[in-house]
């Protein structure tokens, strides 16, 4: 019975190389939704994207075995996993987006954008090493009692359709406040969580043991399309110190003469995916309480999943389980703090933290990795490149990079070290966006508009004055340069 105890986990980051660009907004507002209105980009059109991460504490390859030499000339047909048994509890997150069409666009105070996801998470907590023991040996060696608590897993996979919009709140001066939300509706896909809240077993021999008392609760349902429904939800606020006063500014539009502003540094706060998905198609949970001792087995053995049900009421009284249909499922919501300084107009340096919520005692969901990261970028309009260098879960240190092309191809990883450099493989990630987009504003052409004439100043009102001639001579904003172009 101690596949009870045991959680199987072979798997997000926040595809930290393109989080703080001023060129990509459809990428930048999923870590805070403020960033859209701030973004240099014009329009931000993505045709389709993929992300696809996986990290853990407990399981690992050696890289030898992804040689594709290997496999290519037959040497080499199967990869065996193995186990890290040095830490007394172990971890692991895994992350799937497929991005569909979408589309941000950012003009004056404003940022609208639509999106199309499906996702995919996987998680799991304070697994204990006498897992990863039994996974590789199919034994538990040392002889005694053991004891486990808190240990959780869940899996969640949704639909989405998501809507965004920020704007600027204050502007004054030097001084820049934006804000923004995310606004999503989920189709829920499938869904599991199991909860061991306290657990004890007894090993007697290298494949007997008996265990004593389970504590805990689960849920699943059985995967389907719109087996159930939900909302998300991500709100944030950004600061700038901007170069020069911005009282008149409209960023992407004719109404500023199609100038651009720059910022020296920024600072921001965001909550991101708040909420749930209800399961009511299928779905099933289970709360058990056994501790007199009636649920020992003369032996360990293995069942499949999809007996829980019939595998728990047998080891547990009736007076200790309460079972019901329809079960609710929460978001990976986190916290994230990120800041951006920079150095000249082509080169900054970005960091992050992010900071994933625990669910609480009686809220199933999947929880998200704390991560924190620094970020030094080269950045144009038409390439950017960034080295992301991050610590995941206060653990290993991890180098990755990021490439953009013209905002038509983006491809990075926030883990190098799974391609090439480590020998042991605990996981990888990936992600690639392909898009289309503008730039700059159709309306602002080399040929000024014919407002062009107009003078802003900080109050809003204009004067039929050449406006940019003579802003230039009062010395209004010395900063400006000109707005990328096509």
């Amino acid at each position: 019975m101690i596949s009870l105890l045991i959680v199987n986990v072979c798997l997000g980051q926040e595809e930290l190389g393109i989080i703080h660009s001023n060129y990509s907004p459809f990428n930048t507002v999923s870590i805070n939704p403020a960033n859209g209105v701030l973004s240099k980009q014009y329009l931000d059109i993505n045709l389709v994207g993929l992300h696809a991460f996986a990290n853990n504490s407990l399981v690992y390859l050696d890289r030898s075995d992804l040689a594709l030499k290997g496999f290519v000339d037959g040497t080499k047909d199967e990869v065996s996993p193995l186990y890290n048994l040095n830490q007394k509890n172990n971890s692991a997150y895994g992350m799937a987006n497929v991005q569909g069409p979408g589309a941000v666009l950012s003009v004056g105070d404003h940022s609208f954008g639509l999106k199309l996801n499906s996702k995919a998470f996987i998680d799991a907590r304070k697994v204990p090493a006498q897992a990863g023991e039994y996974l590789l040996n199919n034994q538990i060696a040392t002889a005694g009692t053991y004891t486990h608590e808190n240990l959780k897993a869940g899996y969640l996979s949704y639909a989405e359709i998501q809507a965004h919009y920020s704007t600027n709140l204050i502007k004054r001066d030097v001084h820049l406040l934006s804000a923004g939300i995310n606004l999503g509706y989920l189709i829920g896909i499938g869904g599991a969580s199991f909860k061991i809240n306290e657990g004890t077993y007894t090993v007697t021999g290298p494949d007997t043991g008996e265990l004593n008392s389970l504590k805990g609760e689960y849920m699943y349902t059985q995967p389907a399309w719109k087996s159930g429904k939900g909302f998300s939800s991500s709100l944030g606020a950004v600061y700038t110190r901007m170069e020069s006063p911005i009282d008149d500014y409209q960023n992407n539009s004719p109404k500023s003469g199609c100038d651009c502003i720059d910022y020296k540094w920024r600072v921001g706060a965001s909550l991101i995916d708040l909420g749930w998905v209800n399961f009511k198609e299928n779905a099933q949970y289970r709360n058990f309480d056994e501790t007199t001792g009636g649920a020992g087995d003369a032996a360990f053995e293995e069942f499949d999943p999809s007996s829980w049900d019939a595998e728990i009421a047998n080891r547990t009284t009736a007076s200790n389980q309460s079972v019901w249909s329809q079960s609710k499922m929460y978001l990976p919501g986190a916290i994230s703090l990120q800041g951006d300084y920079k150095f000249t107009s082509r080169l900054a340096i970005g960091g992050s933290y992010t900071h994933g919520f625990s669910k609480g005692k009686y809220r199933f969901g999947v929880q998200r990795s704390k991560l924190l990261a620094i970020t030094p970028r080269f950045e144009t309009k038409r390439l950017e490149f960034a080295l992301p260098i991050s610590l995941y879960e206060w653990r290993r240190p991890q180098l990755g990079a990021m490439l953009r092309i013209n905002n038509n191809l983006i491809i990075g990883s926030d883990k190098l070290g799974s391609f090439f450099g480590r020998k042991e493989v605990y996981g990888a990630d990936l992600y690639v966006n392909i898009k289309l987009g503008l730039n700059r504003n159709p309306k602002c052409s080399e040929k000024e508009p014919n407002y062009k004439e107009q003078k802003y100043k900080a109050n809003g009102k204009s004067k039929g004055t050449s406006g940019r001639k003579s802003s230039r001579k009062k010395g209004g904003r010395k900063h400006k340069y000109d707005c990328p172009s096509f």
